[in-house]
């Protein structure tokens, strides 16, 4: 009877040995994924930072000065943003629509600032009547996509935090330490790859890039969390038109984007 006894006991604990194994098994697959996605889209954001202050500079003429100003305005927005995260009721299609939304505007400002400058200079500027105001459209749309950009970027974090202490429970909740590492690191390796070979080329392919890199990452999430929101045809349509956006920008822009430069310069 012992026997029989230890045999029932050996075999109701082994179910639970092999769940705690598969749980732990998948916390760790859901921290590579997370983890390894908050930095690349954390140093994407800062490409996107770099690129709007550049060509700011180009615009505005002072590129010190526009960079000291985008990264000011940037940050403040990015608290805006942290705080409004709080009310995205579902973190796991919040953060997909939030980066579809980032990879389509950081691959496309700087031509549509671009264009807005072309615009205020060949249009605004021939209308006696709103010539006083036209000289600030130059000034204002860069900085103004640059809180927008901002903003969006100041969710991210939040929202892979709620993500992680959904997926993990009680241990994700203390573990918000860790995605702000991850943050952090990713800004800085964001630093050092445009100082390294981003800066060096021209700004629609750094800011096309990154979009890229940042699309990426974002469908290796989608993979992963697919049961985790609605909508799944909506994201993959929006999803494959972010991809053509990445695809149209450095093709079909560049001629339009440089002519456009030209004129703003003049």
């Amino acid at each position: 009877m012992s026997s029989v006894a230890e045999l029932t006991q050996r075999a109701q604990k082994a179910p639970v040995i092999s769940a705690s194994t598969s749980q732990a098994v998948q916390h760790y697959f859901d921290d590579l994924v997370l983890l390894g996605v908050m930095p690349l889209i954390a140093g994407c954001g800062l490409v996107y930072e770099y690129a709007l202050s550049h060509y700011a500079g180009i615009i505005l003429g002072n590129t010190e000065t526009a960079i000291f100003i985008m990264i000011g305005i940037m940050i403040m927005s990015a608290g805006f943003g942290s705080l409004m995260s709080q009310r995205v009721t579902n973190a796991f299609a919040g953060l997909v629509w939030l980066e579809i939304a980032i990879i389509v505007l950081g691959s496309s400002a700087v031509p549509v600032i671009a264009a807005a400058v072309y615009i205020s200079n060949n249009f605004l500027l021939a209308n006696s009547a709103i010539n006083s105001a036209a000289p600030g459209v130059e000034a204002v749309v860069p900085y103004l996509f640059g809180f927008v950009m901002g903003f969006l970027m100041g969710m991210e974090m939040p929202l892979v935090a709620r993500i992680r202490e959904k997926v993990r429970g009680a241990e994700g909740a203390k573990g918000t330490a860790i995605v702000y590492a991850s943050d952090c690191i990713g800004i800085a390796s964001g630093t050092f790859v445009w100082a390294a070979y981003l800066g060096n080329i021209d700004v629609i392919s750094a800011a096309t890039l990154a979009a890229s890199v940042n699309a990426i990452a974002l469908s290796v999430f989608i993979l992963r969390y697919r049961t985790q929101f609605n909508f799944q045809r909506a994201i993959t349509i929006a999803l494959v038109a972010a991809f053509l956006v990445l695809t149209l920008v450095p093709t079909q822009g560049a001629q339009w984007f440089a002519e456009l430069t030209v004129s703003a310069r003049n």
